[in-house]
């Protein structure tokens, strides 16, 4: 099987829409021409989900593989610009990386901090906590600079 990101994007998604049920917590996927499969052009977007939590704008960007690596190695160069025009307007970057089986099954998460063209490790664990982490890392007062 090929990964493609999909199976990823949707654990990413299931974990978003319990926190939304649980948090004040808005977020929408992005779509560009990769995530449609080609199948319709359409304009390069800075990240995966847009998610909205007390009043702050997180960027989350999914990468995923079925072999354990740094993220940084997974973020690609010209999504630095995207994530540094959003940095500087406010917005906090959660690079979000899922490790996947052969069979593309998710088993856990490591969610880093993007500042500076640097990625630095936050959290990490299995993928049944994914909710709760993203729950915790949003939270403006245990981590007023995440």
């Amino acid at each position: 099987m090929r990964n493609t990101g999909k199976e990823a994007e949707a654990e990413v998604k299931k974990a978003l829409v319990l926190l939304r049920k649980k948090t004040k917590t808005a977020f929408t996927r992005l779509y560009d021409t990769s995530s449609t499969g080609g199948l319709v052009v359409l304009p390069e977007t800075p990240c995966d989900f847009l998610m909205c939590r007390q009043g702050r704008t997180f960027l989350i960007e999914v990468k995923s593989s079925t072999v354990k690596k740094k993220m940084q190695t997974s973020l690609y160069s010209d999504q630095a610009g995207h994530f540094k025009i959003w940095q500087r307007a406010g917005a906090t970057i959660l690079p979000l990386f899922i490790l996947l089986t052969d069979n593309l099954d998710a088993t856990g998460f490591q969610i880093a901090r993007w500042e500076n063209q640097e990625v630095a490790d936050i959290v990490s664990g299995d993928i049944e906590s994914l909710a709760s982490m993203l729950d915790w890392v949003s939270l403006p007062l245990l981590h007023p600079d995440v």
